[in-house]
Protein backbone atom coordinates (compact mmCIF):
# COMPACT_ATOMS: atom_id res chain seq x y z
CA UNK A 1 0.00 0.00 0.00
CA UNK A 2 0.84 3.26 -0.84
CA UNK A 3 1.23 5.60 2.40
CA UNK A 4 1.84 9.07 2.62
CA UNK A 5 2.72 10.79 6.15
CA UNK A 6 2.39 14.65 6.54
CA UNK A 7 3.71 16.35 9.32
CA UNK A 8 1.35 19.43 10.32
CA UNK A 9 2.27 22.84 9.82
CA UNK A 10 3.65 24.54 12.72
CA UNK A 11 2.66 28.47 11.80
CA UNK A 12 4.35 31.05 9.07
CA UNK A 13 8.34 31.44 10.74
CA UNK A 14 9.03 29.15 13.01
CA UNK A 15 11.82 26.87 13.19
CA UNK A 16 11.30 23.18 11.11
CA UNK A 17 11.57 20.22 13.54
CA UNK A 18 12.34 17.38 11.95
CA UNK A 19 9.28 15.16 12.17
CA UNK A 20 10.87 12.34 14.67
CA UNK A 21 7.14 10.98 15.24
CA UNK A 22 6.46 10.15 11.63
CA UNK A 23 10.23 8.55 11.16
CA UNK A 24 9.56 5.79 14.00
CA UNK A 25 6.29 5.38 12.54
CA UNK A 26 7.93 5.06 8.88
CA UNK A 27 10.58 2.65 10.13
CA UNK A 28 7.53 0.00 11.69
CA UNK A 29 5.51 0.08 8.24
CA UNK A 30 6.85 -3.28 6.13
CA UNK A 31 5.74 -4.03 3.44
CA UNK A 32 4.59 -0.54 2.47
CA UNK A 33 5.82 1.76 0.02
CA UNK A 34 6.00 5.05 2.32
CA UNK A 35 6.72 8.79 1.36
CA UNK A 36 6.93 11.64 3.93
CA UNK A 37 6.06 15.42 4.03
CA UNK A 38 6.46 18.24 5.78
CA UNK A 39 5.01 21.40 5.36
CA UNK A 40 7.16 23.52 7.73
CA UNK A 41 10.02 23.58 5.52
CA UNK A 42 7.99 24.14 1.68
CA UNK A 43 7.40 27.79 0.06
CA UNK A 44 4.12 26.91 -1.65
CA UNK A 45 3.36 23.84 1.07
CA UNK A 46 -0.55 23.49 -0.61
CA UNK A 47 1.03 23.68 -3.97
CA UNK A 48 3.51 20.84 -3.33
CA UNK A 49 1.54 18.68 -1.53
CA UNK A 50 -0.98 18.72 -4.38
CA UNK A 51 1.85 17.75 -6.78
CA UNK A 52 2.77 14.79 -4.41
CA UNK A 53 -0.64 13.74 -4.14
CA UNK A 54 -1.04 13.63 -7.91
CA UNK A 55 2.76 11.79 -8.61
CA UNK A 56 2.74 9.31 -5.26
CA UNK A 57 -1.19 8.61 -5.79
CA UNK A 58 -1.42 7.18 -1.79
CA UNK A 59 -3.70 4.90 -0.62
CA UNK A 60 -3.74 6.53 2.84
CA UNK A 61 -2.39 9.54 4.31
CA UNK A 62 -1.38 9.73 7.95
CA UNK A 63 -1.17 13.19 9.61
CA UNK A 64 0.39 13.98 13.19
CA UNK A 65 -1.04 17.33 14.51
CA UNK A 66 2.11 18.09 17.20
CA UNK A 67 0.39 21.43 18.90
CA UNK A 68 -2.86 22.73 19.82
CA UNK A 69 -2.70 26.46 20.71
CA UNK A 70 -5.20 27.33 23.36
CA UNK A 71 -7.19 31.25 22.94
CA UNK A 72 -9.42 33.04 25.18
CA UNK A 73 -12.98 33.50 24.00
CA UNK A 74 -14.44 36.22 26.69
CA UNK A 75 -14.25 34.30 29.87
CA UNK A 76 -13.67 30.66 28.74
CA UNK A 77 -11.06 29.17 27.09
CA UNK A 78 -10.88 26.81 24.05
CA UNK A 79 -8.37 25.05 21.48
CA UNK A 80 -7.06 26.15 18.16
CA UNK A 81 -5.46 23.99 15.78
CA UNK A 82 -7.05 24.32 12.67
CA UNK A 83 -4.35 26.77 10.74
CA UNK A 84 -2.26 23.58 11.55
CA UNK A 85 -4.21 20.68 9.45
CA UNK A 86 -7.33 22.10 7.76
CA UNK A 87 -5.09 23.60 4.74
CA UNK A 88 -3.71 19.93 4.03
CA UNK A 89 -6.84 17.90 4.69
CA UNK A 90 -8.36 20.39 1.95
CA UNK A 91 -5.80 19.81 -0.63
CA UNK A 92 -5.77 16.18 0.13
CA UNK A 93 -9.53 15.70 -0.20
CA UNK A 94 -9.45 17.78 -3.51
CA UNK A 95 -6.17 15.63 -5.16
CA UNK A 96 -6.65 12.53 -3.59
CA UNK A 97 -9.13 9.37 -2.37
CA UNK A 98 -6.96 8.11 0.19
CA UNK A 99 -8.34 7.54 3.87
CA UNK A 100 -7.19 10.27 6.05
CA UNK A 101 -5.57 9.11 9.50
CA UNK A 102 -4.38 11.67 12.13
CA UNK A 103 -2.49 11.02 15.52
CA UNK A 104 0.35 12.78 17.25
CA UNK A 105 0.84 14.22 20.81
CA UNK A 106 -1.87 17.36 19.93
CA UNK A 107 -4.21 14.44 18.55
CA UNK A 108 -3.92 12.44 21.32
CA UNK A 109 -4.73 15.51 23.67
CA UNK A 110 -8.44 15.82 22.20
CA UNK A 111 -8.72 13.36 20.26
CA UNK A 112 -12.89 13.07 20.45
CA UNK A 113 -13.25 16.41 20.50
CA UNK A 114 -10.95 16.79 17.11
CA UNK A 115 -12.85 13.97 15.26
CA UNK A 116 -16.01 15.20 16.08
CA UNK A 117 -15.23 18.53 14.71
CA UNK A 118 -12.95 17.34 11.41
CA UNK A 119 -15.28 15.37 9.56
CA UNK A 120 -12.32 14.91 6.73
CA UNK A 121 -10.73 12.90 9.26
CA UNK A 122 -11.51 8.81 8.64
CA UNK A 123 -9.76 7.23 11.43
CA UNK A 124 -7.58 8.91 14.85
CA UNK A 125 -4.98 6.89 16.60
CA UNK A 126 -4.46 7.28 20.08
CA UNK A 127 -0.70 7.08 21.58
CA UNK A 128 1.51 5.04 20.43
CA UNK A 129 0.69 4.62 16.67
CA UNK A 130 3.09 2.26 15.17
CA UNK A 131 1.27 -1.13 16.43
CA UNK A 132 -2.46 0.78 15.56
CA UNK A 133 -1.38 2.60 12.06
CA UNK A 134 0.04 -0.82 10.86
CA UNK A 135 -2.75 -2.79 11.64
CA UNK A 136 -5.36 -0.42 10.55
CA UNK A 137 -3.43 -0.40 7.59
CA UNK A 138 -3.93 -4.31 7.17
CA UNK A 139 -8.07 -3.65 6.76
CA UNK A 140 -9.24 -0.15 6.97
CA UNK A 141 -12.85 -1.51 6.82
CA UNK A 142 -12.77 -3.50 10.10
CA UNK A 143 -11.17 -0.63 12.42
CA UNK A 144 -12.98 -1.43 15.24
CA UNK A 145 -10.82 -4.93 15.44
CA UNK A 146 -7.53 -2.68 16.33
CA UNK A 147 -6.97 -1.06 19.91
CA UNK A 148 -6.40 2.74 19.96
CA UNK A 149 -8.63 3.78 17.06
CA UNK A 150 -11.23 6.39 17.11
CA UNK A 151 -14.09 6.47 14.44
CA UNK A 152 -17.42 7.15 13.42
CA UNK A 153 -20.15 4.77 13.87
CA UNK A 154 -23.78 5.86 12.75
CA UNK A 155 -22.82 9.40 12.74
CA UNK A 156 -20.99 8.99 16.67
CA UNK A 157 -17.34 9.05 16.71
CA UNK A 158 -16.26 6.03 18.95
CA UNK A 159 -12.88 4.32 20.44
CA UNK A 160 -11.97 1.16 20.42
CA UNK A 161 -9.43 1.30 23.90
CA UNK A 162 -6.34 1.97 25.16
CA UNK A 163 -3.99 -0.62 23.84
CA UNK A 164 -2.84 -2.99 26.09
CA UNK A 165 1.08 -3.25 25.01
CA UNK A 166 3.94 -0.40 24.37
CA UNK A 167 6.12 -0.59 21.18
CA UNK A 168 9.15 1.72 21.98
CA UNK A 169 11.10 -0.52 23.09
CA UNK A 170 11.43 -3.02 20.44
CA UNK A 171 10.79 -0.51 17.33
CA UNK A 172 12.99 -0.39 14.31
CA UNK A 173 15.68 2.68 13.74
CA UNK A 174 13.59 5.32 12.29
CA UNK A 175 13.35 5.97 8.50
CA UNK A 176 14.60 9.88 7.95
CA UNK A 177 14.82 8.63 3.98
CA UNK A 178 11.41 9.42 3.67
CA UNK A 179 12.13 13.25 4.32
CA UNK A 180 15.21 15.84 3.07
CA UNK A 181 17.31 15.83 6.32
CA UNK A 182 19.40 19.02 4.78
CA UNK A 183 16.61 21.21 5.40
CA UNK A 184 16.80 20.70 9.14
CA UNK A 185 21.14 20.70 9.48
CA UNK A 186 21.66 24.41 11.27
CA UNK A 187 18.44 24.03 13.13
CA UNK A 188 18.57 24.30 17.07
CA UNK A 189 17.22 21.19 18.64
CA UNK A 190 15.97 20.39 15.15
CA UNK A 191 17.01 16.45 15.34
CA UNK A 192 15.42 14.45 17.80
CA UNK A 193 16.01 11.69 19.11
CA UNK A 194 13.40 9.26 21.36
CA UNK A 195 14.98 7.12 23.86
CA UNK A 196 11.85 6.45 26.34
CA UNK A 197 7.72 7.12 26.11
CA UNK A 198 5.88 7.87 29.50
CA UNK A 199 6.14 10.09 32.32
CA UNK A 200 5.69 8.74 35.94
CA UNK A 201 5.40 12.22 37.62
CA UNK A 202 1.78 14.02 38.15
CA UNK A 203 2.35 17.41 37.88
CA UNK A 204 -0.89 19.23 38.18
CA UNK A 205 -0.07 21.68 35.28
CA UNK A 206 1.50 19.25 32.76
CA UNK A 207 -0.37 16.74 29.97
CA UNK A 208 2.34 14.47 29.17
CA UNK A 209 1.66 11.56 31.35
CA UNK A 210 -2.15 11.38 29.10
CA UNK A 211 -0.36 12.09 25.96
CA UNK A 212 2.32 9.34 26.31
CA UNK A 213 1.28 7.21 29.04
CA UNK A 214 2.44 7.29 32.99
CA UNK A 215 4.31 4.03 32.54
CA UNK A 216 7.79 4.33 31.33
CA UNK A 217 8.72 2.13 28.21
CA UNK A 218 12.46 2.90 27.49
CA UNK A 219 14.81 1.96 24.66
CA UNK A 220 18.11 -0.16 24.80
CA UNK A 221 20.74 1.98 24.57
CA UNK A 222 22.70 0.08 22.31
CA UNK A 223 19.81 0.92 19.59
CA UNK A 224 19.82 4.65 21.20
CA UNK A 225 23.57 4.63 20.24
CA UNK A 226 23.23 3.29 16.60
CA UNK A 227 20.36 5.57 16.13
CA UNK A 228 22.87 8.58 16.61
CA UNK A 229 25.99 6.67 15.18
CA UNK A 230 23.75 6.70 11.78
CA UNK A 231 22.88 9.98 12.04
CA UNK A 232 26.50 10.83 12.04
CA UNK A 233 27.48 8.84 9.68
CA UNK A 234 24.63 8.89 6.52
CA UNK A 235 23.48 12.78 7.20
CA UNK A 236 26.68 14.43 8.64
CA UNK A 237 24.42 15.27 11.98
CA UNK A 238 26.75 16.32 15.02
CA UNK A 239 23.85 18.05 17.50
CA UNK A 240 20.81 16.48 18.53
CA UNK A 241 18.31 16.83 21.25
CA UNK A 242 16.71 14.40 23.32
CA UNK A 243 13.09 14.65 23.31
CA UNK A 244 11.72 12.64 26.44
CA UNK A 245 10.06 14.37 29.24
CA UNK A 246 12.97 13.81 31.40
CA UNK A 247 15.84 12.29 29.89
CA UNK A 248 16.99 11.03 33.58
CA UNK A 249 14.38 9.24 34.46
CA UNK A 250 14.98 6.48 35.25
CA UNK A 251 18.44 7.64 35.88
CA UNK A 252 19.69 4.20 35.01
CA UNK A 253 18.81 4.23 31.50
CA UNK A 254 20.37 7.66 30.99
CA UNK A 255 23.18 6.45 32.86
CA UNK A 256 23.91 3.31 29.95
CA UNK A 257 23.38 5.54 27.04
CA UNK A 258 26.00 7.91 28.17
CA UNK A 259 28.56 4.82 28.85
CA UNK A 260 27.52 3.61 25.47
CA UNK A 261 27.72 7.24 23.92
CA UNK A 262 31.53 7.51 24.94
CA UNK A 263 32.07 3.87 24.29
CA UNK A 264 31.83 4.28 20.92
CA UNK A 265 33.67 7.80 20.75
CA UNK A 266 30.59 9.47 18.95
CA UNK A 267 31.53 12.76 20.46
CA UNK A 268 27.93 13.93 19.84
CA UNK A 269 26.37 17.09 21.52
CA UNK A 270 23.31 16.94 22.62
CA UNK A 271 20.23 18.79 25.13
CA UNK A 272 17.59 17.15 26.86
CA UNK A 273 15.08 18.10 29.45
CA UNK A 274 16.38 16.69 33.19
CA UNK A 275 14.69 16.56 36.16
CA UNK A 276 17.19 17.85 38.95
CA UNK A 277 16.62 14.94 41.22
CA UNK A 278 20.12 12.82 40.38
CA UNK A 279 21.90 15.56 39.18
CA UNK A 280 25.05 14.62 41.39
CA UNK A 281 28.51 15.88 40.36
CA UNK A 282 29.35 12.24 38.92
CA UNK A 283 26.38 12.03 36.85
CA UNK A 284 26.64 15.35 35.25
CA UNK A 285 30.53 14.58 34.71
CA UNK A 286 29.68 11.52 32.82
Amino acid sequence: MRVLLVQSFAGEGVPPVFPIGLSYLAGSLEGHEIAGFDPNVERDYIGRLASLLKEFRPQAVGISLRNIWPFKCGKSMGLYYKDAVEPLLAAIREHSKARVIMGGAGFTAYAKEIMEELKEVDYGVFRDGEDAFAELLKDMDSPDKVRGIYMRREGKVVFTGVPSSRTIDRLPLPRRDIFNVKKYIGVPDSMGVQTKRGCAFKCSYCVYPYISGQKIVSRPAASVADEIEVLQREYGIREIAFVDTVFNVPLSQSQEICRELTKRRLGIKWSAWFHPKGLTEDYVRM
